[in-house]
């Protein structure tokens, strides 16, 4: 995450949004610590990620691996719900971490819209409860 970082605590959700170039494990690790920091802090279990204004320059072996890393590392990610929006451009690699995710045991899904990721975000918080 960059130092443009912001968090917004709504009614149902944390809302992140963030803007810059994401090149490597070591800031999307940090980045997600913030997050898990913020989701504590907050008290909040669903996030919703603005990152249209992210671009991703991280090779696809590394976003695979990027999820093993988080098991260790941050372990209480799995305790979240995600909703990413991205740019178009990164659509291939936000599925890609998208897909490994799920099959990781995370609750985690790309959007290019925001409507739809908080539609998401809502059915998951009912189906949570």
């Amino acid at each position: 995450m960059s130092k443009k970082l912001k968090v917004e605590v709504t009614e149902n959700y944390l809302l992140i949004s963030d803007e810059g170039t994401r090149s490597d494990l070591t800031g999307a690790i940090k980045g997600t610590e913030n997050i898990v920091a913020a989701a504590k802090k907050y008290n909040r279990q669903l996030v919703l990620a603005d990152y249209r204004k992210v671009h991703y320059d991280i090779p696809l072996t590394d976003a695979y691996n990027l999820v093993k890393v988080y098991e260790n590392k941050v372990p209480e990610y799995r305790s979240l719900i995600m909703a990413a929006v991205v740019d178009r451009r990164d659509w291939e690699i936000a599925k890609f971490w998208e897909s490994v995710s799920i099959k990781r045991g995370y609750s985690f899904k790309i959007f290019d819209s925001i409507n739809d990721a908080e539609n998401w975000l809502k059915k998951a918080a009912h189906s949570t409860l």
